[in-house]
């Protein structure tokens, strides 16, 4: 109970929606009445009661996509949010969080160290994106990773487009990433394996409408050497800087 002694305020959140004042009272005073009970040395003093239900928390989750798409998730197979993203790398995968396996940082000043390639992507948002390259075990997923850390730790919100089926639309991610005006990193995991995806799509109507909403949208992917020997157009107007990793 340590954490609590310093407690003043209590916050209690239900997901369903009260169907009158007299219920929120009513728990308000439950809840109070019970904490009041606690009043020898020790316990926690609480001073205030807040009780809120959905009609509360929703414009909350409006406004900070980061936090529903930590609390409620994306809710597409192929599209996660920043941490459910982490959440889900296991078995070999498991090696890319840096508390199974810690990150070597390139020298500061080469071009793919993450803080350079997040610097990149935040300059080109909305316009274009950043394609990192490089042979299979080269370290492309971990290095898209690391910027993503970097960016969400820097108040981006981060979306992980992820290859498979069933395969992410342009559709789904424009609706994901257009439900809010937060800066928003979107990472392309092996781009080469999507090849439904419509990346004339992204280019002419996903970026535009985000500028047109004053959204800021960046784009990161990453693609293994072999599969630029096939011309691409959408995608090289799409990720007009390459990055060797």
């Amino acid at each position: 109970f340590r954490p609590w002694l310093r407690a003043k305020s209590y916050v209690y959140l239900i997901s369903a929606v009260f169907p009158s004042q007299a219920s929120r009272d009513d728990l308000t005073t439950l809840i109070s009445s019970f904490f009041s009970t606690l009043g020898s040395a020790g316990n926690p003093r609480i001073e205030k009661v807040l009780v809120l239900d959905w009609t509360d928390i929703r414009p909350v989750l409006d406004n900070y996509p980061r936090i529903a798409d930590l609390w409620l998730g994306v809710k597409l197979p192929s599209l996660l949010g920043h941490r459910e993203y982490c959440q889900s790398l296991d078995k070999f995968r498991r090696h890319l969080l840096q508390k199974n396996l810690p990150f070597v940082e390139p020298e500061r000043e080469r071009e793919d160290h993450p803080k350079n390639i997040l610097r990149l992507v935040g300059e080109l948002a909305g316009s274009a994106g950043v394609l990192l390259k490089g042979a299979g075990g080269a370290g492309k997923t971990r290095t898209s990773l690391e910027v993503a850390h970097l960016a969400e730790s820097s108040g981006w919100r981060v979306l992980h487009a992820l290859p498979g089926e069933p395969a992410v639309s342009t559709d789904e991610i424009a609706s994901v990433a257009l439900s809010s005006k937060h800066p928003t990193l979107i990472v392309f995991d092996y781009l080469d394996q999507m090849p439904a995806l419509d990346l004339a799509s992204l280019r002419h109507r996903l970026l535009p409408q985000a500028n047109q909403r004053g959204s800021k949208i960046a784009l990161l992917a990453n693609v293994r050497t072999s599969s630029l020997r096939r011309p691409n157009s959408e995608r090289d107007s799409v990720f007009t800087h390459r990055i060797p990793v």
